[in-house]
């Protein structure tokens, strides 16, 4: 009958086991380390021992720390990581993934512990940020940026931002602080509207230097030159001049 153990010889506590058929148990110290058989069980038992792989001039190529809960790759993971990655000298990229299917790119989970998942995702023509399971954010292979649209268009070969929004029409919300909205740019069926939100916001058209040059007021009177006046339109000479104020051409 063959012994269902090897003990090391003055340290009866480090040990190759055989506790059953088909399986190899490793102790160290009197704990459990390494268990091959149906499937590979490195620290069972839990205690706070590292797995460390050397490369050829890196002490840790892969190092799986366990009292840090943490894996590094050609470094030691520093605390609060679950992967941290060091990349290899002389190059930039650090990860490649790369995904298998016609024009299906890699994608990552981003899963919270609440419900919703948002996800990175690759495809053949673009680069995806997901909410939900639905595209938020799309660029091109044109570097042209859709959002709430996979299809960003472009015209005259310049790079576009593409905003698509539902029935009602889509645009920009521009606050002073967190739900107090003073200005709106959108697009409905109407066509181009920029709004002023608050009651008695004016919109302003300004140059270099913050030097207002024409204002619409909340009346819906129009000052270029000054910012208030009496009529419906009204207009003043850079100069205060009464010439050359207000000229009308032809071609």
């Amino acid at each position: 009958i063959l012994p269902d153990s090897i003990i090391h010889n003055g340290d009866s506590d480090t040990k190759i086991r055989f506790p059953t058929a088909d399986k190899i148990q490793f102790e160290v110290g009197g704990a459990e380390r390494l268990i091959l058989g149906a499937s590979t069980v490195f620290n069972e038992g839990g205690a706070d021992v590292n797995l460390r792989i050397e490369s050829d001039g890196n002490a840790n190529c892969f190092t799986l720390d366990a009292g840090k809960s943490g894996i590094g790759i050609n470094q030691e993971p520093a605390t609060g990581y679950g992967l941290d990655i060091l990349g290899n000298s002389g190059y930039d990229d650090v990860i490649r993934i790369t995904g298998v299917g016609t024009n299906i790119g890699p994608r990552f989970n981003l899963t919270p512990t609440g419900t919703g998942v948002g996800r990175i995702n690759a495809t053949a023509n673009s680069l995806q940020l997901q909410t939900g399971g639905t595209t938020a954010i799309t660029i091109d292979t044109s570097q042209n940026v859709g959002i709430g649209t996979t299809s960003p268009n472009s015209f005259s070969n310049y790079k576009t931002l593409t905003i698509q929004g539902g029935t009602a029409g889509s645009g920009i919300d521009l606050e002073l602080s967190s739900g107090n909205i003073h200005g709106r740019l959108f697009g409905d069926t109407d066509g181009l509207q920029i709004q002023s939100t608050q009651a008695g916001d004016s919109i302003r058209f300004e140059t270099a230097g913050s030097n207002e040059r024409m204002r619409i007021d909340a009346t819906g009177k129009v000052h270029i030159g000054l910012t208030n006046g009496a009529g419906q339109f009204n207009v003043k000479n850079a100069d205060d001049s009464a010439t050359n104020a207000f000229e009308v051409y032809n071609d």
